[in-house]
């Protein structure tokens, strides 16, 4: 390591200050930041080059989210109509809103650890489309 060129990070945790001292060929100079700076300026300058590929995806597959722990994936359900039992009546074509399932996978146990479902405007779909969460209130 070269002195003439060191740059020192001082953390004062009870001040919440940080304090950024460089030595350039004997000159010293001294600069306060705040912590959000510093976290800003390190997840800044990560180099990533992680790649996740999905691979083929389901047939209405409308997103993924791959954590190191768990997959999350969103499946719109592709069909407006069902046939539906209930209390041993069928119902036939039976009109369905435009459905959309999240399901969240375990990748250590294979296992599906959570399942929502949510409906949406029978619209194009965008990050910003409008959802509705069980009990829907307009019902």
């Amino acid at each position: 390591m070269n002195a003439d060129q060191d740059t020192v990070l001082r953390i004062s945790p009870g001040k919440a200050e940080i304090t950024v001292e460089q030595n350039v060929n004997g000159i010293i100079s001294r600069k306060n930041i705040t912590p959000e700076t510093l976290g800003e300026c390190l997840l800044g300058s990560r180099y990533n080059d992680t790649v996740f590929d999905s691979g083929m995806l389901p047939e209405n597959c409308v997103g993924v989210q791959l954590t190191q722990r768990t997959n999350t994936y969103f499946i719109r359900y592709p069909d407006l109509f069902a046939d539906i039992s209930y209390y041993g009546t069928v119902y036939e074509h039976f009109p369905l809103p435009r459905l959309v399932f999240r399901f969240k996978l375990e990748k250590e146990s294979g296992k599906v650890t959570d399942l929502r479902l949510c409906v949406v405007k029978d619209e194009r779909l965008r990050p910003e489309t409008p959802t509705f969460y069980y009990p829907f209130s307009n019902v």
